[in-house]
């Protein structure tokens, strides 16, 4: 249903003229949305897939003194590691090099290799590093792993209605994904699994201005009318209260007519890019 749409919905019920999209229409449907999401527990589901992500090489630490250019061969395609105070960090591959200057008390730094790299540790004062991870595996240079036991994903970077999550992220065969955590909008996976994740989540609605008269608003089917008697009992409330009341009770008997929640199924999507086996 396009706003086009709910419009001409809305106007069939007992308006003298269509309605146009104004601030006073645009703020009675994204009020009516708000409302009907709440009221529905509208849900929706995401599903996509995890690599392992086992590092080909690690070394906890690595200490660096002054005057010094320690140097270490490292195979593989990406590197991640933490650099604490101030120095310099060199990666030489086949085909680049690239330095790295830090003056933090802690700063990730991570780079894409070419299959194999040098590594030299350089600046004038003592610094040291931790958590030197590489993976082999062609990936993006801002997807690679930082070494840690669990993979953080936004929930609200992969699905834009997401409001909060809906009980546990769940495998490929339904069950309880074990080691999995949320908090707020974030999933962490341990880092060795690899397969399917799935997690529902409260969808939110998405807010509209006057200029969407053709943008479409993802609502279930059978949300469609509830949805049209809501936005005109917050039209008519300016103008008339009675009428107002008359749609609201309306909306109340629709909803009550399906009371189950709607979900809306994100199917899968194999994030290839996620991880390295």
């Amino acid at each position: 249903m396009t706003v086009k749409e709910l419009l001409a919905e809305v106007s069939a019920l007992g308006f003298s003229e269509p309605l146009s999209l104004n601030v006073q229409t645009v703020s009675a449907i994204n009020r009516a949305q708000r409302r009907m999401f709440s009221d529905r527990r509208i849900t929706g589901e995401y599903s996509f897939s995890q690599l392992a992500k086992i590092p080909l090489r690690r070394i906890s630490i690595l200490r660096h003194n002054p005057g010094g250019n320690e140097q270490i061969a490292l195979s593989g395609d990406a590197l991640s590691v933490f650099a604490h105070g101030k120095g310099t960090l060199t990666v030489r591959t086949g085909t680049h090099e690239k330095t790295f200057d830090f003056n933090a008390k802690s700063t990730r730094i991570s780079t894409l290799l070419d299959g194999s790299a040098t590594v030299e540790l350089g600046g004038s004062g003592a610094n040291y590093y931790t958590d030197l991870v590489t993976y082999r595996g062609e990936c993006e240079e801002d997807e690679i792993h930082d070494g840690s036991p669990t993979v953080k994903y936004s929930a609200r970077a992969l699905v834009s209605d997401f409001h909060s999550f809906v009980g546990a992220p769940t495998d490929g065969e339904g069950q309880p994904l074990v080691g999995a955590s949320l908090l707020t909008d974030t999933l962490r996976v341990p880092y060795n699994y690899e397969g399917s994740i799935c997690f529902c989540y409260l969808r939110a609605p998405s807010e509209i201005t006057v200029a969407d008269f053709e943008r479409r608003i993802n609502i279930p089917e059978d949300c469609k009318e509830a949805l049209a008697l809501l936005v005109a009992s917050y039209v008519y409330l300016g103008c008339d209260a009675a009428l107002a009341e008359k749609y609201s009770e309306l909306y109340r008997e629709a909803v009550a007519k399906a009371p189950s929640p709607c979900r809306v199924s994100y199917g899968s999507a194999y994030r290839d890019t996620n991880g390295w086996a």
